[in-house]
């Protein structure tokens, strides 16, 4: 669907039982799409998602709590959301551990609120700079899912300016060997 032209409002549904391929640009360009509903992949299989909601510009919700086992487990995840300036939701824990590239993975999505990433699996450098809307829950669920780095390099986590910490989660960022950048 690289490309494509939806009616406006239009919400996608796409069904991959045993999905085993990548997911490279499924909807990168698209106009009209509001929402992206993920289903199936049955076997739970890890996915390369680079560009794969890239400059979706009226794309509103991506919605992967029903594929796999419960959200997306990516490999390439560089520009997956990148300037998708209406994203203001993505449902379904995103599973960190198998990342390979992360390059711009948030770059541009200024509308972005929700996010959930599972715990402890997010071990590269990340960024959302230019998400200054993330709700308290998904601040605190990218403070939970960085892996704890002690005695490895560390990774830097860069927060929007206007994103607010407490204290204590400073001191958790920087207890699992992560740099804080905002």
């Amino acid at each position: 669907f690289n490309s494509a032209t939806f009616p406006d409002g239009y919400e996608l549904t796409i069904i991959a039982p045993n999905f085993m391929e990548n997911a490279n640009r499924l909807v990168r360009y698209a106009t009209g799409v509001k929402k992206v509903t993920l289903k199936g992949n049955t076997a739970n299989n890890t996915a390369s998602l680079q560009y794969a909601f890239n400059s979706a510009k009226s794309l509103e919700i991506v919605d992967a709590s029903e594929w796999g086992t419960g959200g997306l487990k990516p490999t390439y995840f560089n520009s997956t959301f990148a300037d998708a300036q209406a994203l203001h939701t993505i449902l379904g824990e995103i599973d960190c551990s198998a990342l390979v590239n992360v390059n711009g993975t948030f770059s541009g999505a200024i509308a972005l609120k929700e996010i959930r990433i599972k715990a402890g699996t997010l071990a590269r450098s990340f960024s959302f700079m230019n998400s200054s809307l993330l709700s308290a829950e998904s601040i605190q669920s990218i403070i939970d899912g960085l892996a704890d780095l002690t005695g490895k390099d560390t990774q830097t986590l860069t927060l929007h300016t206007n994103i607010v910490l407490t204290d204590e989660q400073k001191a958790t960022i920087s207890g699992k060997n992560w740099t804080l950048v905002q």
